[in-house]
């Protein structure tokens, strides 16, 4: 999670600092606030979700993961004020539905007469809670940093919010990598391809 974080925040730095260097030195107290929350907000999504991974399957994790569209919805109402339409509600639920298939592809097979979901056996039992638990917090959190980002977003240029909130969710993993004892250096090359990838195709195109 750090190093999707950091290196998507590093190759934005050039074109945003030469380009948008002026606004950056111009936002509000107020308006650093919201970005900050926002970034930590996307650096626990990140740290929580990847971190489950190691606890429970790939499958439950995604589904619970994908369910930040819901909270979403839930929250906008209280926090922002905002009203749900119900064409909103027919997507929501489309988009969970279509997070299910996803996940359950792998650990559900059907057979004649019913199916089995061999990987949610043991959902509520020890590592694995711990793992649904971590990518459900995940999902919270990607609605915090969607709601926040709400507020802000409308005040920034595209590529100037990205890095603001991407480089404070980078410092913010880079501390916890720092708290654990972990190291980033000491890795295969492969390993680091993967941190590059990451942070250039999901991180920054997605």
């Amino acid at each position: 999670a750090a190093g999707r974080m950091t290196l998507a925040a590093f190759f934005l730095a050039p074109y945003v600092l030469i380009r948008q260097g002026s606004v950056i030195k111009q936002i509000k107290k107020r308006d650093w606030l919201l970005l900050s929350l926002g970034g930590m907000f996307l650096g626990f999504h990140f740290a929580a979700w990847i971190t489950s991974l190691e606890y429970t399957t790939i499958a439950s994790s995604v589904v619970l993961v994908t369910t930040t569209p819901l909270w979403v919805a839930i929250f906008s109402p209280l926090i922002l004020g905002e009203r749900s339409r119900k064409e909103v509600w027919i997507g929501l639920s489309l988009a969970i539905v279509g997070g299910c298939v996803v996940g359950l592809k792998d650990a559900c097979h059907l057979f004649p007469g019913g199916f089995t979901c061999e990987g949610f056996q043991g959902l509520l039992s020890g590592k694995t809670l711990l793992g649904n638990a971590l990518a459900l917090f995940g999902a919270w959190m990607a609605a915090g940093y969607m709601i926040a980002g709400r507020r802000i977003r409308p005040h920034f240029s595209l590529l100037s919010y990205t890095f603001i909130v991407y480089g404070v969710a980078a410092i913010f993993l880079l501390f916890f990598v720092l708290i654990r004892g972990q190291s980033l250096i000491g890795y295969s090359p492969a390993i680091y391809l993967w941190f590059l990838l990451l942070g250039i195709i999901p991180q920054i195109l997605g």
